[in-house]
């Protein structure tokens, strides 16, 4: 190794560390990384790299911004697939935002596909075919918001999957599980994925394998698999933690859930030394010979990172009555509006849905007022100051396009925003800091064969 690849490789170690503790400009790092980086086909200059680089770390060390940038609300993924973002729109500036379309990708449309935000770019990967019978797809994409381009990723060492766990830890994107077949078998395999060095690592085999649900998250430098166990009934949920800087696993204590409470749905959050739990779970007995009767709830749990400890944190009960996709601000829980949970059991959905928002440490709840779009099963998204509501899938009955809505918790009111131009079937949506991007299957009222493109709101 030449001199100047040492000093490379130094530097390239400098840039992450910096970036893992201080508040830098989308995507700057990652593209500094990817100059820095020698290949055998370019040689680096490094002279005004390395002091581009040098003046960053010593800004950095000495507690001075960069780049006069919004302040990061969230510094560890606040739920499944959602990155830290450095940035924010705030809801005013979203009311007059407007949606444009993406150039075409050059993998075919899907649901259930693999979606991050690594800070500057859109990694899509895997999913299920939008034909039927659905089959897996093993196939992704990068996208570049700022050049407008897309690109291939180099083929992954895991079978085709859809609806796998996935996280960005920062550094990589980690997949892992999904179904591999249209009939629903899954795996217990992962990898992940390095945009700068295009390079994929199959990961070792996880201590706990099987499983019904499996979420990822990421909390003190590690990815955290939250996963069931196979069938309905368990009074148990599995903890393992994933290790990508030194390609290993461990196996953390379970969560015992009490006698008679077995979870059959699970959602979780991080808050970067935390892992907030909700357990869904139900109670069937049969009662005068012939019926049954069915008791359910939803209980939380928090899991202290350093402590490697459960405990029950109260932020279940029967004042909580759906848990859908929630949202770490920073300072608190956002509980977006879902239908209420009933045990599986059968019956309309009902409408004028509301959401909640919770304090962690004092356990005190107040009501997110109905939105406008809140009845159609929209994706939620945090963007630092405001809740962003969309429903670009056009799921709510007859509605045509797909509907938004953003929330503003300091004035506790709901803007309507445009209509998005297409309609969508369960694709990928990731907030980048100063927009929203959404790629799958779209389409019009005039184009219903869909098509590979995507949208941006911002």
């Amino acid at each position: 190794m030449t001199t100047d690849d040492e000093l490379g490789r130094a530097l390239v170690e400098s840039l992450t560390y910096v970036g893992s503790r201080t508040r830098t400009p989308p995507g700057l790092l990652e593209r500094l990384r990817a100059d820095l980086a020698p290949t055998p086909t370019r040689r680096v200059r490094w002279a005004p790299l390395a002091a581009a680089a040098a003046v960053l770390l010593l800004l950095s060390l000495a507690g001075v911004a960069v780049l006069r940038h919004a302040p990061d609300p969230v510094r560890e993924p606040a739920t499944t697939g959602a990155p830290p973002t450095y940035g924010s729109r705030s809801a005013a500036s979203l009311a007059s935002a407007r949606w444009s379309t993406l150039p075409a990708a050059p993998i075919q449309g899907r649901g259930s596909a693999v979606g991050v935000w690594t800070g500057a770019r859109l990694l899509v990967w895997g999913g299920a075919s939008p034909s039927s019978p659905q089959q897996p797809l093993g196939d992704g994409a990068s996208y570049d918001p700022v050049a407008r381009v897309w690109a291939r990723l180099p083929v992954a060492p895991i079978a085709a999957r859809s609806s796998s766990a996935s996280v960005w830890t920062g550094s990589v994107l980690f997949v892992w599980g999904g179904f591999t077949t249209a009939s629903g078998a899954r795996a217990s395999d992962g990898a992940t994925y390095d945009p700068v060095a295009r390079v994929w690592h199959r990961v070792p085999p996880a201590p706990v394998a099987g499983y019904q649900q499996a979420l990822a998250l990421t909390a003190g430098g590690s990815v955290l698999l939250v996963t069931t166990p196979p069938g309905d009934g368990a009074h148990v949920v599995h903890l393992q933690a994933y290790r990508p800087d030194t390609d290993t696993w461990t196996r953390l204590p379970d969560l015992d859930l009490p006698d008679g409470h077995p979870a059959l749905e699970v959602e979780a959050l991080s808050t970067g030394d935390r892992l907030l739990l909700w357990s869904m779970w139900a109670h069937t007995v049969p009662v005068d010979g012939n019926g049954t009767e069915t008791t359910y709830g939803i209980e939380g749990f928090t899991y202290d990172v350093a402590q490697q400890q459960w405990t029950p944190n109260g932020l279940g009960g029967t004042s909580v009555s759906a848990v859908r996709g929630p949202l770490w601000t920073g300072r608190e829980v956002l509980l977006p509006a879902a239908p209420r949970y009933c045990g599986g059991c059968s019956g309309p959905i009902g409408g004028d849905l509301t959401g909640l928002r919770l304090d962690p440490t004092s356990g005190a709840r107040s009501n997110i007022p109905h939105g406008p779009v809140d009845d159609g099963n929209p994706t939620d998204l945090w963007t630092g100051t405001a809740l962003l509501a969309l429903d670009a899938r056009g799921s709510s009955g007859s509605s045509w396009p797909g509907a938004a809505a953003v929330w503003d918790p300091a004035t506790g009111g709901w803007a309507r925003l445009p209509d998005a131009p297409l309609g969508g079937t369960d694709g990928v949506v990731v907030w980048t800091g100063r927009s929203v991007l959404l790629w799958g299957t779209f389409s019009s009222g005039a184009d219903p064969a869909g098509r590979t493109g995507g949208l941006e709101l911002g």
